[in-house]
């Protein structure tokens, strides 16, 4: 059994798109409105402090109120971000695992000479 771990999201990806390029382009599509989403919400919360600064300026409360109202949109931007970005993760393993038997085919792990070694000392333990 191949088992992988987080930071072999790349690889898993790579795997999907050489089965299916239409899933792995939903798949991207998720992290693609994740990244835009948090870009948003950065521009957002750059604006709510422009408009603090205003206010700090001009006395004018129509700035603190426009502050207000962009670090509430600036959350709610990056909350959907996260959103997203965990279903792209989430797509990713779950189509591995719908391709798990069929990966364990494809893939063979690699075994190291110590490992090859503690196997034959097994298995003529066993004999």
């Amino acid at each position: 059994m191949i088992d992988f771990k987080d930071e072999d999201w790349p690889i898993l990806l790579a795997y999907i798109r050489t089965k299916n390029l239409e899933l792995a382009s939903e798949i991207d599509r998720h992290n693609a409105i994740s990244i835009m989403s948090r870009n948003i919400g950065t521009g957002l919360m750059l604006i709510a402090g422009n408009s603090l600064i205003q206010f700090f300026v001009s006395q004018d409360f129509i700035q603190m109120f426009i502050c207000i109202i962009m670090l509430i949109l600036s959350v709610l931007s990056i909350r959907e971000a996260v959103k997203f970005r965990g279903w792209f993760y989430d797509r990713i393993y779950e189509t591995v695992l719908a391709y798990r038997i069929d990966l364990e085919k494809s893939i063979k792990p690699v075994i190291t000479s110590a490992k090859k070694r503690n196997a034959k000392t097994k298995a003529e333990n066993l004999l």
